[in-house]
């Protein structure tokens, strides 16, 4: 756990220095925070037509090279895009984020877009949520200076989310990106209250 832990808190570091330096986000920034972010994972399960596959090692920045699906709430399984799809669909992922659209967008929209997106393509074997949380929290570093995180007990909500992206349904997303900054900013409060009481 210790060498995962490290592993985000490398990657996130890229991110804020792509923040405070005004970096727009890249393909390449991306395979670097996704090779942080699994440079201490061994092992990973793809979940295929024919059921869970064991893979190891993980390869940290480089796109899958086998077809993956989500699990959904009743048991179904939603296909991700195909391996041979991955790289075109993360380029024009990319190309999406350099409109004017998406530049005017609060940093909520942009974070739920990321997370959406990245899902809807899986472009990696493994870390994809990670990963995009990762490359989402550059809007919130630049605009509230903390990270989007994703709690343990947050988690289950994150992927009811995820899954009504699935069906075109993105409030849901949006909203829940809304809650992440929100609680960001009320955490570090709290903290400094409790600083300040204890002083």
């Amino acid at each position: 756990m210790r060498s995962l832990d490290e592993g985000e808190l490398r990657a996130h570091a890229l991110v804020l220095e792509a923040a405070l330096d005004g970096t727009e986000p890249s393909e390449e920034l991306f395979a670097k925070i996704h090779n942080e972010l699994c440079s201490g994972q061994q092992t990973f399960l793809v979940t295929t037509e024919q059921g869970e596959v064991l893979q190891q090692p993980i390869p940290g920045g480089e796109y899958k090279t086998l077809a993956n699906h989500a699990v959904m709430s009743d048991g179904s399984l939603h296909p991700y895009a195909p391996p041979e799809r991955a790289a075109a669909e993360t380029e024009r992922f990319f190309g999406e984020l350099s409109t004017d659209a998406f530049r005017r967008a609060h940093a909520s929209v942009k974070a739920a877009y990321i997370m959406s997106a990245v899902s809807a393509i899986h472009p990696f074997s493994d870390g994809n949520g990670r990963a995009s949380r990762v490359l989402a929290s550059l809007y919130y570093y630049r605009e509230i200076s903390l990270p989007l995180v994703v709690t343990n007990e947050q988690r289950g909500i994150y992927l009811e989310v995820m899954e009504k992206s699935y069906r075109s349904e993105f409030k849901p997303v949006v909203g829940f990106a809304f809650r992440l900054g929100a609680d960001a900013m009320i955490m570090v409060l709290d903290i400094m209250a409790g600083l300040a009481s204890a002083e």
